[in-house]
């Protein structure tokens, strides 16, 4: 299963840990390059199933390189334990970035182009993220113009294979995500066992430019859409027709950028942008 050394090496700082394992910053002792090392564990067949499935989009995506996504770079078994190599995103996530920072509007609308052509890349490629949230979000580069970086791909599902013709129609079954930023088919596939598609990520995409434009907190955690801390997805499973526009971006904002959201964050998904065209609308935009 493995193609590196463990030996190959150093491990240092603890980075980040969640409930499947931990990320590390570690040096290369062949090049000298920092890069990250994410563990997952592999104690019993459960675990072991999910840290293969995360293997699965990373191997598909190895030789097709996108400057927004987290650059995999190899894999290791150590320890009863998976390990990834991936790129090492030195300015944190989204997430603190956005209440740390409090950056400008030009700088958010940046990065959002930057978020829409990751996922647009990713959905070409028949990947369903699954888990968009500004915490899967990182950044690298300048700490005052730092660059979008989409990673973790513990939840994404591969489509099939071929150039992204089939990912639209593609129908996925089993449920899973952060609630906050999930998509109300999501949270009836929960209840029903419906099957649901790649609009999915465009939901969560449009809850996350919710959260950089509104930027209120929730529970200290992440950065919430609205002061009601109900996920839109749910609110929308029991009020499908409900009109969103009195509820998000009250502020002085872009009509036009304001309308792509909301035509994002749409109860019905085929009424949703795809993720290519919510990139060139944006490109059209010169300002929120």
């Amino acid at each position: 299963m493995e193609r590196t050394q463990p030996d190959n090496f150093e491990v240092g700082e603890l980075l980040g840990e969640g409930a499947f394992g931990q990320v590390y910053r570690a040096t290369d002792r062949t090049t000298g390059k920092i890069v990250a090392l994410k563990k997952l564990k592999m104690d019993n067949e459960n675990q072991r199933r999910s840290a293969e499935k995360e293997l699965i989009p990373l191997t598909q995506l190895e030789h097709k390189s996108h400057p927004h996504i987290v650059k995999f770079i190899n894999y290791f078994v150590k320890d009863n334990s998976l390990w990834l190599v991936l790129e090492y995103c030195s300015q944190g996530n989204l997430n603190d970035f956005l209440l740390e920072q409090n950056p400008g509007k030009d700088v958010k609308l940046r990065l959002m182009k930057e978020i829409a052509s990751a996922v647009s890349f990713l959905h070409d490629n028949n990947i369903v993220h699954r888990d968009l949230k500004p915490d899967n979000i990182l950044l690298t580069g300048n700490s005052s113009a730092p660059v979008v970086k989409v990673g973790d791909f513990g939840l994404a599902k591969v489509c099939g294979v071929g150039d992204g013709s089939l990912i639209e129609h593609y129908s996925i079954i089993s449920p899973c995500g952060t609630p906050f930023f999930l998509a109300p088919e999501v949270f009836r596939a929960r209840e029903t066992g419906e099957s649901y598609r790649m609009y999915c990520d465009v939901f969560s995409m449009g809850v996350i430019f919710v959260a950089m434009v509104d930027g209120k907190r929730y529970e200290g955690k992440v950065v919430a859409y609205v002061s009601d801390p109900i996920p839109f997805g749910e609110y929308l499973c029991d009020n499908p027709h409900a009109d969103l526009s009195d509820k998000i971006l009250k502020g002085n904002v872009n009509r036009r950028f304001k309308q792509l959201v909301l035509s994002m964050l749409d109860g019905n998904y085929s009424k949703r942008p795809n993720a290519s065209s919510v990139l060139e609308q944006l490109h059209t935009m010169e300002t929120l």
